[in-house]
């Protein structure tokens, strides 16, 4: 799998620590610039981690040909523009927690995943183990706003006898 990130996916996924376990799913991982200009825009652990992974080779900063064809959707920031315009270009998947810019990605034709869907992929191929009630938790602890009830209808109910 190839995927375009944007900022809000790179910096939760970072902040639970998961962030390389993830680059294990995806053969190319590519942040546009205005998504690398964000996520370096406060020095932070998660903008140290992902200066070494661009050091590394382990992630490209590429942007779009274009995004002429996107700039009638208003209420789009241009790391969103950037991220779907560059899925769209190369197909890849683009990587999408704001509502309004996952569904301007599904009218356009590409393929979406959010930060509960990667947190998702990478339980069930078991880079993670952790209960969906220790990862609610994480998630919150770490700044991530989600209903309960909206959080395990896409991660689902599990009986955990940790509990």
């Amino acid at each position: 799998m190839r995927a375009v990130f944007n900022t809000s996916p790179v910096i939760f996924i970072s902040k639970l620590g998961y962030f390389q376990k993830l680059l294990v799913l995806f053969d190319k991982v590519i942040i546009p610039p205005a998504v690398y200009r964000e996520v370096m825009s406060k020095e932070d652990e998660t903008t140290l981690l992902i200066k070494k992974l661009i050091e590394d080779g382990k992630i490209e900063i590429i942007g779009p040909s274009s995004t002429e064809g996107l700039l009638i959707y208003s209420g789009l920031h241009a790391g969103e523009i950037e991220v779907i315009a560059i899925a769209k270009e190369k197909s890849y998947i683009a990587v999408l927690d704001d509502l309004k810019a996952r569904k301007v990605a599904t009218i356009e034709g590409v393929r979406v995943i959010g930060t509960l869907g990667l947190l998702k992929l990478l339980k069930k191929a078991q880079l993670i183990d952790i209960s969906n009630h220790e990862l609610l938790d994480k998630l919150k602890a770490v700044g991530f706003r989600i209903k309960d009830d909206l959080f395990y209808e896409i991660m689902g109910e599990e009986d955990d006898s940790r509990y």
